[in-house]
């Protein structure tokens, strides 16, 4: 999209009272959402093949090894 295009797109959005500035930014955050959550199969797809790879899996241990001092400190979570 054109510079100046944005450039007046913006200065609109600022001159939108605040209440109607969120609104905004709310619908655009939800259509943002939008194809994430109609490509749940994709993103499944992806987990389970993190799941398997090696580098994964060796992060998970040092991340699980990193907190094993607060999970024993006998606090209730």
């Amino acid at each position: 999209m054109d510079t100046a295009v944005l450039n007046n797109l913006a200065s609109q959005i600022e001159s939108l009272p605040p209440d109607e500035q969120l609104w905004l930014l709310r619908r655009i955050a939800r259509s943002l959402r939008q194809p994430a959550t109609t490509s749940k199969g994709a993103w499944d797809q992806s987990l389970v093949a993190m799941s398997g790879d090696p580098d994964i899996q060796r992060e998970i241990r040092e991340i699980a090894e990193e907190f094993l001092a607060t999970e024993t400190d006998g606090l209730e979570g």
